[in-house]
């Protein structure tokens, strides 16, 4: 006898997704039934009718009919999402809009770095853009261009330092900003997990170096007197090398990503925040958004700094906070609550 392997997350999701389309269908072909004429119609259980229309409830896309002797005796009928997430759905166009100028901001980053690329697909030199092949090679540019530096240095960190290496970059810190110059730096919010690397972040703080951190970070770049940029050829790889860029519109765009990061970022704090009860934490609000962008549990933690079984982990709490019982089912939740734009929209 064939022995039935264990239901995949895909599989438990796709069929609970079956499940909740089945209820929206019959009552679509037939307004006001009940539990049981919408199990009928969907062919469905009565568990899962009962099931599916408490969470569609609780998020207020169903709700009860009066019947001749009030709300328990009546049916179900189908709130268009529009009225039943009105404030999210403004909410949501606000947030979209915030979403694609900074979509439409990467795009014209990536159309201005496109001459870094031959028609070939491998890295080449050209005017204003040079290719620094070498982890050996970044260090050196990046050693003569610090020297000259007048105003300000710009950099996105998404790797912990040694504590050796940090300690060096403290001390050119503290020299640069005797001659003036202004130092900025974003970090990822993972490195508060690493007690020496925290205080470090703070040290360097309290001698003046500007720090916010973000849950996540495009890569690895320094941007030095918004007039060079040194951004990593490959942001999971560094020993990549580096692509140097001169060009004024591209590092000009750069720069611009910076703020936009800069803006959204927080500074960094001795103690973290503890997260409000009922108020999800901004690392896991990126995770989130980067679910329900369509990124693999993988990819989530490339952009965040933190292991896979990190992502799931929060993945897994979040759900359990939210009592959803499937992906998709996080996602409604989590939109009805404003912390992700509503999968209707």
């Amino acid at each position: 006898m064939a022995v039935r392997g264990k239901e995949s997350e895909e599989d438990v999701d796709a069929r609970r997704d079956a499940i909740y389309a089945g209820v929206l269908n019959a009552l679509l072909m037939e307004p006001g039934a009940d539990a049981h004429l919408l199990g009928r119609l969907a062919d469905l259980e009565d568990a899962q009718v009962s099931d599916a229309i408490a969470e569609l409830s609780d998020l207020g896309i169903l709700r009860r009919r009066f019947g001749a002797e009030g709300p328990a005796d009546g049916g179900w009928d189908l709130v268009h999402p529009r009225a039943a997430l009105n404030d999210l759905v403004l909410d949501g166009e606000r947030q979209l809009s915030e979403q694609l100028a900074s979509v439409s901001r990467t795009r014209s980053l990536v159309e201005g770095l496109s001459t870094v690329f031959g028609h070939s697909g491998h890295p080449a030199s050209g005017a204003g853009v040079t290719i620094l092949p070498r982890r050996e090679d970044v260090i050196t540019r990046l050693g003569e261009l610090v020297s000259n530096v007048q105003e300000e240095v710009c950099s996105f960190v998404t790797q912990q330092p040694s504590l050796e290496n940090a300690q060096e970059g403290l001390g050119l810190d503290r020299e640069l900003m005797q001659r003036g110059v202004a130092l900025r730096s974003l970090c990822l919010e993972v490195f508060y997990n690493d007690a020496k690397v925290a205080k470090h972040l703070l040290d360097s703080a309290s001698a003046g170096v500007r720090i916010r951190t973000r849950p996540t970070l495009p890569g690895r770049m320094v941007i030095i007197d918004r007039s060079v940029a040194v951004v990593a050829r490959d942001p999971e790889d560094s020993v990549s090398g580096a692509v140097l860029i001169e060009q004024r519109g591209v590092v000009r765009l750069l720069h611009n990503l910076f703020e936009m990061h800069w803006d959204q970022a927080t500074p960094i704090v001795a103690t973290p925040p503890k997260p409000q009860a009922g108020v999800a934490r901004p690392m896991e609000l990126a995770i989130l958004d980067l679910l329900a962008l369509g990124y693999k549990d993988d990819a989530i933690a490339r952009s965040t700094g933190q292991s896979t079984r990190t992502v799931r982990r929060v993945i897994a709490g979040l759900s359990d906070t939210l009592q959803a019982r499937s992906r998709f089912d996080l996602a409604l939740r989590a939109a009805a609550r404003g912390w992700v734009n509503s999968p209707f929209d």
